[in-house]
């Protein structure tokens, strides 16, 4: 992949910040006319840079008022074990994020949750059953302080410095 320039990191920027803008509004907004603002968005996305689109909902006004993190250990790592474990993972709507991780634990998960009974029918009915778990410690989120799915492009090592 090419190194992005000053004007991809602006782009990039622009589409984290706002994915629904017209190509002429992100044209406008990165100082590019609108044909070379859309070659440049395509060059990003046939790369892999700009893997989607999508929206992000507020979890409380859907259903999901509260967020559990759970770090799972395993007793053994059985390569089947830990291959239907990340199936079953990969199944459920209400896990956000999972992480196979170092340290004390093996995998984290980011699970959405209407409230405490419904984790725990979760936790009892799904994940428990999963051959090889061994452990499970939970960690609920009282408040969040910091939330953003923008990665910081143009601090990034290797592209051009901040705009």
């Amino acid at each position: 992949m090419e190194k992005l320039d000053r004007y991809d990191v602006r782009i990039l920027c622009e589409l984290q910040r706002d994915s629904s803008l017209t190509n002429t509004e992100l044209a406008e907004r990165v100082g590019l006319s609108p044909p070379p603002c859309w070659r440049r968005v395509r060059k990003l996305e046939e790369q892999g840079v700009v893997q989607n689109y999508v929206a992000l909902l507020d979890a409380a006004m859907v259903g999901y008022p509260e967020s559990v993190f759970v770090e799972v250990k395993f007793s053994d790592h059985n390569p089947v074990s830990t291959a239907r474990f990340e199936k079953v993972i990969q199944d459920q709507p209400e896990i956000l994020e999972c992480y196979a991780t170092s340290g004390s634990s093996d995998y984290l998960l980011k699970i959405a949750i209407t409230g405490i009974s419904s984790y725990h029918e979760f936790l009892s009915s799904r994940l428990m059953a999963l051959e090889g778990v061994s452990h499970f410690d939970t960690r609920f989120v009282l408040k969040t302080i910091k939330y953003t799915t923008a990665l910081p492009v143009s601090q990034s090592p290797g592209n051009a410095p901040s705009l």
